[in-house]
């Protein structure tokens, strides 16, 4: 006879995981039921089921960033539903590794990096572009000492889709992009941080080259009816910079209405680097968040935030302006339903609004002495969209999202132009920038199917894009004075663009997992590169013209990963990928008689233009020790290259070219020690760059050398309520910039790095 437990099984386990400390659930820890290979992510509410195990002794295993690993093990022997909840201890300890971890490891075949509170909290981080460098293959443009451009394998700007919150987009004001969308989030008001390389997730946007996901602090139930309240304040200094930053957090309500109010202040002057020498690069940030999250009916949730960021006298010595304000505001609404139907789950709406108010010049500018210009730009962003979740059964998953996005941006600049000898009174000339607006409907699918060894991803999108400008005047300089050369009337433009994204993790066995993902994703181009006039912003030393008929940029991508994981070796993940770009959008020079340039010094006027197939490649490798030992470390290297198959420099082709501004092969080491029961907690990091010597000769892009560095960093948890953290960071003093800083403006130096800085953060809660 056979036994009937063979016939058919339902042994389940299920639970809750939350924080030990404040007995909040965590949402995506990820739970794994070894040696089954079965495993999940908990949901919104730090749930997690696992079904269809069979009789036997299992080890549940629970992992989640910032918090120490949790074990336990467990004998399932009868038909039924075992419960085991677990209550997570917050800790420093994977400080600096938590970079090296994906949540969803044994879930999503790409490769997706999370970074939480504490780290951004510990580390001296006064900008996210300049944090998000710590990851393997994401790089920043740096042009001032703050507002760093994220780059990711080599894709950036637009061709990454960046979001706050998951469904908030952001548009800078400068065409130079010395604001780029992630500047006008604080650092210090986001929890997590998400980055996904390649196009893989399209429900969030759309998504080319990477998807980045900037999750802020929002007001949270409180247990009870009583009205209750924390509060968590940061204190930041930084050597050499003479930088303070300071925050404070304060969240109060009950279990129906609660509020998450917070403030926070940077003040950095100019840096020295390690050659001595100053680099002009101050600025003050500061910031406002209100926010009211109200329970109208059980399983419902009314968010309301408004966040208002200001930027002023920021220096950019790699640009030619810099920002003297910048005013933000955000607003969002969210309406969410955990369970408004059988098998649906997670309806939201969503709304949003955000406004850029950027205004620069050139007052502090060495071109500032004869005539002084003034640029003011409108960004504004809105959007709505209604999501959510199928769910047939507990191994399917459907996700559902529709809405619209609506970009308009305005500007023009004021030029007053002093010791003209010629003019009786001081002249004083306003010239068009920019107007128009982008429309982008959308609709996107994503479905994951899990099973016994496997899980499988897939999803569509679909994006209707209409494009419109007024009328485009393009002025030239003729004799010295501004002249209008030409108007255009661009006529409006419709792209429709689908991209589709399918993958797969395989479970080899308990230790071995193999991770497949191939993608399309598709993005429109954006209003600069479609309606620009005579501008200095791209790499390369030319005024830049827009295209209203550029077609949409593709990049179909494959990723190949492979993850081994034991609990005395620790972890080795190693990725490959592959991409090819169509359409991609680069820019040529135009003849001298078609157009004269609008800026003093430049070499000519640049079109853009879809250029023939883009080739990227590379690799990640990462390992990380195992958790359980004091002592401990781990090893990143990462390296891209790309390649344009066709460029142009000035009239002359060049098949093929190195695509510009891609970092060369980058190692990292760390190695740490667990002092007092991870209390105290010192590092070392060790990074090496090296040269990069595959560079564009069409957009005249130099060499890199390559260069070492040794940054320390002490972390000590006094107790819940107290953390402090103190280090050096380039403690050799080193003179070095990374290939991706842009060169002083008006000289060839390049933009160094700042020198020898030491740093201390005082975090405080109650």
């Amino acid at each position: 006879m056979i036994p009937l437990w063979l016939i058919a099984q339902n042994i389940s386990v299920t639970g809750k995981v939350t924080d030990i400390e404040t007995g909040k659930t965590l949402s995506a820890a990820n739970v794994v039921v070894k040696p089954s290979g079965k495993g999940c992510a908990t949901d919104e509410n730090g749930r997690y089921l696992i079904e269809n195990l069979q009789p036997g002794e299992y080890t549940i295993e629970v992992s989640f960033v910032g918090f120490k690993k949790s074990t336990r093990k467990v004998n399932l022997t009868e038909n039924k539903r075992y419960v085991f909840d677990f209550a997570m201890v917050a800790t420093n300890f994977e400080l600096g590794e938590v970079i090296l971890k994906d949540w969803s490891a044994r879930q999503d075949p790409f490769v997706k990096t999370e970074m939480k509170k504490i780290e951004i909290e510990i580390l001296p981080t006064r900008d996210i572009g300049d944090f998000l460098r710590q990851i393997p293959n994401v790089s920043a443009i740096r042009k001032g000492g703050t507002q760093l451009d994220p780059v990711i394998r080599g894709y950036k700007y637009d061709q990454l889709n960046v979001r706050v919150d998951g469904y908030m987009r952001i548009e800078g004001g400068c065409p130079n992009r010395m604001d780029p969308n992630i500047s006008h989030i604080e650092v210090d008001d986001i929890e997590r941080i998400e980055v996904i390389k390649g196009p893989y997730v399209l429900r969030y946007g759309p998504t080319m080259g990477g998807f980045l996901n900037l999750v802020t602090s929002k007001p949270t139930p409180f247990e009870g009816k009583k009205f209750q309240l924390t509060a968590r304040g940061i204190k930041g200094y930084e050597s050499n910079w003479n930088g303070t930053k300071d925050r404070l957090n304060v969240k109060f309500g009950n279990d129906r209405v609660y509020f998450n109010l917070s403030g926070n202040n940077q003040e950095y002057g100019n840096y020295k680097d390690g050659n001595g020498n100053l680099v002009l690069s101050s600025f003050r940030k500061y910031s406002f968040t209100g926010e009211i999250g109200i329970v109208p009916l059980k399983n419902h949730e009314f968010i309301y935030s408004f966040v208002s960021s200001h930027g002023r006298d920021v220096h950019f010595p790699a640009l030619p302006m810099d920002e003297r304000l910048d005013d933000t505001r955000l607003m969002s609404a969210v309406y969410s339903i955990a369970s408004p139907f059988k098998n649906i789950s997670n309806l939201r709406i969503m709304a949003f609004n955000s406004n850029v108010h950027h205004v620069m010049d050139t007052k502090e500018k060495p071109s500032g002495d004869t005539m002084i210009g003034v640029s003011t730009i409108d960004a504004i962003v809105s959007g709505a969209n209604l999501n959510f979740t199928l769910l047939p059964n507990e191994n399917n998953k459907l996700y559902f999202i529709t809405g619209i996005e609506h970009t308009t941006k305005k500007g023009d600049r004021v030029k007053t132009m002093y010791m003209q000898p010629a003019e009786p009174v001081v002249p004083v000339k306003t010239e068009f920038l920019i107007d128009g607006f982008i429309t982008n409907t959308y609709f996107a699918t994503e479905y994951e199917r899990k099973f016994e060894t496997m899980t499988l991803t897939a999803s569509l999108r679909y994006d209707n894009n209409q494009a419109h400008s007024g009328p485009v005047y393009v002025y030239g300089l003729k004799a010295g004075k501004p002249i209008i050369q030409d108007t255009l009337y661009p006529e409006d433009i419709t792209l429709n663009n689908l991209s589709a994204s399918f993958g797969f993790n395989k479970y080899l066995n308990e230790n071995l997992t193999l991770g497949l993902a191939i993608g399309r994703g598709v993005r429109s181009p954006n209003l600069l590169e479609r309606y620009v006039t005579l501008l200095p912003i791209g790499y390369d030393k030319y005024d830049y013209l827009g295209n209203p008929d550029l077609k949409a940029e593709a990049n179909h991508q494959a990723d190949l990963t492979i993850k081994y994981e034991t609990d005395k070796i620790g972890r080795v993940t190693v990725n490959g990928f592959f991409s090819y770009v169509i359409n991609y959008i680069a820019a040529r020079q135009l003849p001298p008689t078609q157009y004269l340039p609008n800026t003093k010094g430049v070499y000519g006027v640049k079109q853009f233009y879809n250029a023939d197939p883009v080739y990227f490649r590379g690799f990640e490798f990462t390992y990380s020790s195992p958790e359980q030992y004091k002592l401990g470390g781990s090893l990143i290297a990462a390296y891209t290259r790309a390649t344009m198959t066709k460029a142009w420099d000035k009239m002359t082709e060049i098949s093929p070219d190195a695509l510009y501004e891609i970092p060369p092969l980058d190692v990292r080491a760390n190695v740490y020690y667990s002092f007092f029961n991870s209390k105290l907690i010192p590092r070392l990091t060790v990074r090496y760059a090296a040269p990069q010597n595959y560079v564009s000769v069409a957009y005249g892009e130099k060499t890199t050398p390559s260069f070492w560095l040794a940054n320390l960093t002490l972390a000590y948890i006094y107790n819940h309520f107290v953390t402090l953290s103190c280090g050096i960071n380039n403690i050799f003093n080193t003179p070095y910039y990374e290939h991706l800083n842009r060169r002083v403006i008006g000289s060839p130096d390049n933009l160094y790095e700042p020198g020898r800085v030491f740093f201390a953060n005082l975090i405080v809660k109650i």
